[in-house]
């Protein structure tokens, strides 16, 4: 059955709204665990309470990224996947700069 068969009204109206349904369940998972490992850490939301410089994030993207690139699929310190960590730094970034907290310390071009 294709979309033009469905008789779904609230549809059309979930079509304007965010598309959560496309977020891997997976992917999700594993980087939530990278999340409470970091609210273990630093308290759970702390970018939003003290602000964070992004190239403190960038350089931790850089560094579970080019270990998984070498073929290491799990940080030594949490056990999960570098990749996981990514994404957290990542996600980390994003809501920090959409709550006003971000430092954004990067080199820009002129």
């Amino acid at each position: 059955m294709d979309a033009s068969e469905v008789n779904d009204p609230k549809g059309a109206a979930g079509a304007l709204k965010t598309p959560m349904h496309l977020l891997p369940p997976s992917a999700l998972e594993e980087t939530a665990w990278a999340h409470k490992l970091g609210a273990e850490k630093y308290g759970p939301y702390n970018w939003r309470d003290t602000g964070v410089c992004a190239t403190t994030y960038v350089a931790a993207i850089m560094r579970h990224l080019n270990k998984w690139r070498v073929g290491e699929d799990l940080d030594d310190e949490s056990g999960r996947s570098h990749l996981a960590h990514v994404i957290c730094s990542a996600n980390i970034l994003l809501d920090a700069a959409h709550c006003g907290t971000l430092q954004d310390d990067r080199h820009k071009q002129p």
